[in-house]
C-alpha cells in the first residue's frame, strides 16, 4: 500500500508542477492578454497542492497517539474546503 500511496503523491506532484510551469508561461508570453486561462490552470494547480499537502498531513496524523492531533487535523481540513469551494458558490 505504502508504494501505491506514494506513486499517486509523486504523479500529483508533477501535474501540480506542469499547472504551475504553464501558468507562469502564460504569464510570461501573454501578459494580461489570457488571465482567465491563467487563473484557471493557477487554480487547479493549487487545488492538487493542497490535496498533496492533506493527504501527507493524514499519514502524520495516523501515527500519533492523541486525539487532539486528529480533532486539529479534521478542522484544517474543513477550513481548506470551506475556503476552496465557498467562491464557487457564493
Amino acid at each position: 500500500m505504502e508504494k501505491g500511496y506514494k506513486k499517486f503523491i509523486y504523479a500529483i506532484s508533477f501535474v501540480s508542477l506542469f499547472f504551475i510551469g504553464l501558468v507562469l508561461l502564460f504569464n510570461l508570453i501573454f501578459g494580461q492578454e489570457f488571465i482567465n486561462i491563467a487563473n484557471i490552470l493557477n487554480n487547479i494547480a493549487t487545488i492538487l497542492a493542497y490535496f498533496v499537502v492533506v493527504i501527507n498531513a493524514f499519514f502524520f496524523v495516523r501515527t500519533k497517539r492523541s486525539i487532539v492531533y486528529m480533532v486539529l487535523y479534521i478542522i484544517a481540513v474543513l477550513l481548506i474546503s470551506v475556503c476552496i469551494f465557498l467562491p464557487f458558490v457564493l
